[in-house]
């Protein structure tokens, strides 16, 4: 009765540690692209100095925004595609973060032509 009683919990250990990973899954370094208008663009948007300054290697980015662009302006464009490519370029080797900045100015006697189904897509196929 005393060795069963000691061999239950050492039973219930190994079950336990059977049924953890050997190590964690191996994470991709990330891969940052940044969209928008002049708030994020090179030569005065914020885009430029967050890549310098807060990635580091492995880890990289590319900064697509550029001054005029407005939501509208953002998909007819060609901006949204751009980023889709560059998603599709680094998902298999990093995690992809996307980042979108326009800034919203209302104009009360025009009727908003901005919508977030404008950035709506179907899901990427591998």
């Amino acid at each position: 009765m005393r060795f069963s009683n000691f061999l239950t919990p050492l039973m219930a250990i190994g079950a336990t540690a059977s049924a953890l990973p050997s190590r964690p899954p191996k994470s991709k370094p990330a891969y940052f692209i940044l969209a928008g208008d002049s708030t994020t663009a090179p030569d005065g948007g914020w885009g430029d100095g967050f890549l310098s300054t807060a990635v580091r290697e492995p880890a990289s980015g590319i900064n697509l925004g550029h001054s005029g662009a407005t939501t509208v302006s953002f998909r007819e464009g060609g901006d949204w595609a751009a980023v889709l490519e560059q998603v599709k370029a680094h998902t298999k080797t990093h995690d992809v973060f996307v980042t979108i900045q326009v800034r919203l100015i209302l104009i009360p006697t025009q009727p908003a032509s901005h919508s977030v189904s404008l950035f709506q897509e179907e899901p990427m196929q591998d």
